[in-house]
């Protein structure tokens, strides 16, 4: 049975200022332990609660080089549209970053009357004040959003072997799976993580890595995921729930209770890691515990 550990706070402001300290933890550790991390981000509220770690002092601390950067599942729509994890994690985290560039050079334009720096520097420096957040780009594993969704599916999980091979991602000794070092989860209102949906058949696959849904309950319906075994290979799992419309789920998955329409488990109770799995919950999401 997996470790497991239960964090609630008061507010979802905490939770993400905790998540921030978690993350930063296991990035330092991981940079200690063999000089690289790997994070696979979810889609949905997650990346909200990221938006810690692109503030000082984290942004400012962590080493973002030796980051590498995978998804979970991915909704099989170009990179533009609005309904692309890539874009979501784009967006709200990976291209955030400090304003302190530019609030010194508005302040020093200020306070010396340099109307017409500030003017170019607006006009033609703007670039610099979105301060991304400096992770290499070569470490960024989007997926393919030219390929149909199992193209794309076969085509990262080849992709995800070849990594495993140059030995960017290590490999479980136990499962056989690529065993990332943090996977960052979401939970659905109906308790489904990644694309794997209640009494869906993709919850019994243990052979692929990454696999393709196309009539997903929840539109688009096409989508990429990862499998539960590379789900569970990995050595930390954050499970970060904010928000009452998830606390029936909380409640069933951590409170014992019944599922009030199926037999089966919900899907997050088939998130057992080979590490450690640390639930992030706010009071409202926990308020049925």
């Amino acid at each position: 049975m997996a470790k497991t550990e239960k964090r609630v706070f008061d507010s979802e402001e905490d939770l993400a200022v905790s998540l921030a300290k978690y993350i930063d933890h296991l990035s330092d550790q991981f940079a200690k332990k063999k000089g690289l991390f790997t994070v696979v981000l979810s889609g949905g509220s997650l990346i909200e609660c990221l938006r810690k770690l692109v503030e000082p002092p984290y942004v400012d601390s962590i080493d973002w080089s030796i980051w590498h950067i995978f998804w979970l599942d991915e909704r099989v729509v170009p990179k533009t549209h609005v309904d692309s994890n890539y874009k979501l994690a784009y967006d709200g985290f990976l291209s955030k970053g400090s304003n302190d560039d530019l609030n010194c050079k508005v302040t020093l334009a200020i306070t010396n009357n340099l109307t017409a720096i500030l003017k170019s520097i607006l006009e033609h420096d703007s670039r610099r004040f979105i301060v991304q957040v400096p992770i290499p780009p070569g470490n960024v594993y989007a997926i393919d959003d030219t390929l149909s969704a199992e193209g794309a599916a076969e085509e990262y999980e080849a992709r995800l072997k070849h990594l495993v091979d140059s030995k960017v991602i290590d490999i479980s000794a136990k499962s056989g799976f690529p065993k990332f070092d943090l996977n960052l989860l979401g939970m659905g209102p109906d308790g489904h993580v990644a694309s794997l949906f209640p009494g869906h058949l993709l919850l019994k696959e243990n052979k692929k890595w990454v696999t393709f849904i196309k009539d997903s309950p929840k539109p688009p319906p096409e989508r990429i995921t990862l499998t539960f075994p590379v789900i569970n290979s990995s050595d930390y799992i954050a499970l970060v729930v904010p928000g009452d419309a998830q606390a029936d789920a909380v409640s069933i998955a951590l409170g014992g209770g019944n599922h009030p329409t199926a037999e089966e488990t919900l899907p997050v109770q088939r998130v057992a890691p080979e590490g450690l799995l640390t639930w992030f919950l706010d009071k409202d999401a926990a308020s049925k515990l």
